[in-house]
C-alpha cells in the first residue's frame, strides 16, 4: 500500500506489513490514520507508515471502509453481506448491520455521522440509521493450555475464522506443533465414526466446526493458544449416541455430570502424573467428576437426539493470568507406556501398476483385547483412529492386525498384516503399516513355475489362487520322502507371484540342514486343489 503526493504525483511512503490484496483504504478526517481493509481492517499512522492497531480478522473478506465524521468509528463493508462498526480508537465491534445478500462494495457516513450508506452487489443500497442497530457482542479472549500429547478441547469463542479441522490444526501450530486431530463426524443415515486429520485439506478428517465441536488434539509440544472471538450459541445440539461437545457458556454448568444430565455417559480426559492419558466415565460425588471448564472438551454418549440451553456469559482468560504456562503444562515425568488413542495408517495399492486401490473394507483388531474398529480405505489410503472409551487403553507390545476385504471381488491375495505397538508409536499416538500391496483374483488356482530354477540355495514357489483357501506346500526328494511343508494358513483370493508374497524355500530340510543337489517335486495342496511341479538343486 502506497501514499501518493497529490500535485506531483511521486511516492512519498510504502506501508508494508499485508499477506493479501488491499480492497480498499480510507483516511481518518484529521489526516492522521488510514485504515485498510482485506481479510482484516489494519489501522496506520499516515505520518510515519507504521501500523498501530488490527480490528478482528474474519472469515469473509473486508471490501469497503469509512471513517465517520468525528473520526471515532470505522465502517466495514464486508464479502458476506454484512455491514460492521468499530471503535477506531480500541478496535472493539460497536453494531452490526444485516440485511444485504451478498458482498458490500461501499460504505459512507452522513455529514452528521448519524446515519450510515452501504451499497451491495445484490443491487440495492440501503441507508441504516446508526442508533438503532443492534449492539454487537463483545469480542473475548481464550487461551487453551495444550500438553504434550493427548488433549480433548473445545474453542469456547466464536472465532471466525476457524470453520474447518484443518483451520484449527493450523491455528494450533500446524505440523511442527500438532501430531493429528480426531473429530466425530455424524452421519445423516446413522451413527456416525471418528475420523482423524493429519494436515491433507479436503479429507474425511477436515471436518466442519460448529460453536459446539470439541476435538482430540496429540501434540508434539506443550504450548498455550489464544483465541477471540464472539459469544457462542446458548444451546448444543445432541444426537443419539456418540457426540464431541464442549460447554458454550461460562457457569452455565458447575461440574461434568452436569454436561448433559440426561445423557447416557458423560467421558472426560484425565492423565496421571506421568503423562499418561485415560478417558474416564463421569460418576457424581466421585474424584471423576471434574469441574466443568473453558476450553475442555466432553464426550457425552446420548440415549436420543435431544437439546441443551445453557445460561451464562462469554468464557474468557481472567484478569490476572493464571499461573500454568507453556512450559509448565508439559508434565516433567513424560513417559508414557500406554494410550487411549492410536491411529491405524496405511496404503493400498495394485501389484502391477503401484496405483491406490479404493472401495476396500479395512479392519483392524487388538489380538490381546480382541477389540476390532472397521473403515473405509478412500483413495487407496485409511487413517483410522482406535479409541478405548471405556477406559482401557493401547500398550506397548499390543499386535494389531489389519485384514482387507475387496467389495467388488476384483482384488485380493493380502494376508492379515500384523504390526507390533512399540514405544515410538505410543508416544506419536500413531503406527503406519506402510504400502501393501493388491493383486486381481485369477480365474483359476495354479502353481507356477517356482524360481529361478535350477536353483542354489534358494528359490520362490509362486501360485495363484481363485478362492479363498488353506494353502500348505510340500517339498519330496526323488524318492518321494519329505524334504520340508510349508504351513501358510488360510490365505485370500489373489495372487501370490511376486518376492514379498511368494512361498520361499531356503533348500533345506526339517532339520535345517542343506539338501544336496538332485531333482525335488513341490506339491501345494489348496481347498481341493493339488498341483506338482519339478525342481532342480544344482550346486
Amino acid at each position: 500500500m502506497r501514499i501518493w503526493n497529490a500535485d506531483t504525483g511521486d511516492p512519498i511512503r510504502t506501508l508494508k506489513g499485508r499477506t493479501n490484496w488491499v480492497s480498499s483504504v480510507a483516511y481518518s478526517p484529521d489526516g492522521t490514520r488510514i485504515a485498510s481493509g482485506d481479510s482484516t481492517v489494519r489501522i496506520w499512522n499516515a505520518d510515519t507508515g507504521d501500523p498501530i492497531r488490527t480490528l478482528k480478522r474474519y472469515a469473509y473478506w473486508v471490501l469497503s471502509v469509512a471513517y465517520s465524521p468525528d473520526g471515532a468509528q470505522i465502517a466495514t463493508g464486508d464479502h458476506d453481506g454484512t455491514v460492521r462498526i468499530w471503535n477506531a480508537d480500541t478496535g472493539d465491534p460497536i453494531r452490526t448491520f444485516e440485511g444485504h445478500t451478498y458482498e458490500v462494495r461501499s460504505v459512507a457516513y452522513s455529514p452528521d455521522g448519524a446515519w450510515l450508506a452501504s451499497a451491495g452487489r445484490d443491487g440495492t443500497i440501503r441507508i441504516w440509521r446508526l442508533e438503532d442497530a443492534p449492539i454487537a457482542a463483545q469480542d473475548t479472549t481464550f487461551t487453551i493450555s495444550l500438553k504434550r500429547g493427548l488433549n480433548l478441547i473445545h474453542v469456547p469463542v466464536k472465532d471466525e475464522t476457524l470453520s474447518k479441522v484443518s483451520d484449527l490444526y493450523n491455528a494450533l501450530g500446524g505440523s511442527s506443533d500438532v501430531r493429528h486431530i480426531i473429530s466425530y463426524v455424524p452421519s445423516a443415515t446413522g451413527a456416525g465414526r471418528f475420523a482423524a486429520y493429519v494436515g491433507v485439506p479436503g479429507s474425511v478428517g477436515d471436518a466442519a466446526l460448529s460453536d459446539q465441536t470439541a476435538v482430540m488434539v496429540n501434540m508434539r509440544n506443550a504450548k498455550d493458544v489464544s483465541f477471540t472471538g464472539g459469544l457462542l450459541n446458548d444451546t448444543v445440539t445432541l444426537t443419539e449416541g456418540i457426540n464431541l461437545i464442549g460447554v458454550p457458556r461460562a457457569e452455565a454448568v458447575e461440574k461434568a455430570s452436569g454436561v448433559a444430565p440426561n445423557a447416557a455417559a458423560v467421558i472426560v480426559l484425565t492423565t496421571d502424573s506421568f503423562g499418561n492419558a485415560q478417558f474416564s466415565r463421569v460418576v457424581p460425588n466421585t474424584p471423576t467428576d471434574v469441574a466443568a471448564v473453558g476450553g475442555q472438551g466432553y464426550i457425552v454418549v446420548a440415549n436420543a437426539d435431544d437439546s441443551i440451553p445453557y445460561a451464562g456469559e462469554a468464557w474468557k482468560d481472567p484478569e490476572v493470568p493464571a499461573p500454568a504456562t507453556a512450559a509448565s503444562t508439559d508434565a516433567v515425568k513424560f513417559d508414557p507406556t500406554s494410550a487411549p488413542v492410536l491411529l491405524i495408517e496405511g496404503l493400498f495399492a495394485r501389484e502391477d501398476t503401484l496405483e491406490p486401490v479404493s472401495g476396500l473394507q479395512v479392519t483392524i483388531r487388538n489380538l490381546r483385547t480382541g477389540e476390532s474398529v472397521v473403515d473405509a480405505a478412500g483413495s487407496g489410503r485409511f487413517v483410522k483412529p482406535m479409541i478405548a472409551l471405556r477406559g482401557g487403553r493401547y500398550e506397548e507390545g499390543d499386535t494389531l492386525e489389519v485384514s482387507v476385504v475387496d467389495l467388488s471381488g476384483t482384488f485380493g491375495g493380502l494376508a492379515p498384516v500384523r504390526a507390533v505397538v512399540g514405544k515410538d508409536e505410543i508416544a506419536a499416538g500413531r503406527i503406519d503399516i506402510g504400502r501393501q500391496l493388491l493383486s486381481a483374483v485369477p480365474s483359476k488356482t495354479a502353481l507356477l513355475p517356482n524360481y529361478p530354477n535350477p536353483f542354489n540355495p534358494e528359490t520362490w514357489i509362486p501360485f495363484d489362487l481363485a478362492d479363498s483357501s488353506r494353502v500348505k506346500i510340500t517339498i519330496y526328494n526323488s524318492s518321494g520322502q519329505t524334504v520340508r511343508v510349508l504351513e501358510l494358513g488360510q490365505l485370500p483370493a489373489g495372487s501370490y507371484r511376486s518376492r514379498s508374497k511368494a512361498p520361499h524355500w531356503d533348500g533345506r530340510n526339517a532339520l535345517g540342514e542343506p539338501v544336496a543337489s538332485g531333482v525335488y517335486y513341490v506339491r501345494i495342496e489348496a481347498g481341493s486343489f493339488t498341483a506338482f511341479r519339478r525342481m532342480v538343486v544344482l550346486k
